[in-house]
């Protein structure tokens, strides 16, 4: 995974090294995957992570497009190897210790922005990211 022109403090360079492990357990494309990847990742997935986000078929990591910190959450913007935009959040779980929250993909409708045509994002019920 690329991380160019990016200072990295705090947490953001442990959830990165996170990030970069789950990629690289996520499940494969296509539906090839035994169904054993749930197990493989379950000890870095935060409570509440939707198994909805397990759905999406990432082709591996690319360039890291943005991070931000606040306190007991870490955000990673970053493109995929087809070059589509996702967000993954990290979440303190106690002792400084990180685990995946969510990852999705930025809306195709309102390509992140939550409104389209002047209206709340139907595709992302204004979020920006992902499907609803």
């Amino acid at each position: 995974m690329n991380t160019t022109n990016h200072a990295h403090q705090g947490h953001v360079s442990e959830c990165l090294s996170l990030l970069h492990e789950i990629l690289q357990l996520w499940p494969a494309p296509a539906g090839t995957e035994p169904p054993d990847y749930r197990c493989r990742l379950r000890p870095m997935l935060a409570n509440g992570f939707s198994e909805v986000d397990l759905l999406q078929r990432l082709l591996g990591p690319g360039e890291i497009s943005a991070t931000r910190e606040s306190p007991g959450r870490v955000e990673i913007e970053f493109y995929d190897s087809e070059r589509w935009l996702q967000k993954a959040v990290f979440v303190d779980v106690g002792n400084s210790a990180f685990k995946l929250l969510s990852l999705t993909f930025q809306c195709p409708v309102c390509f992140g922005t939550g409104e389209n045509d002047g209206e709340v994002c139907g595709g992302c019920s204004g979020s920006g990211w992902g499907a609803t």
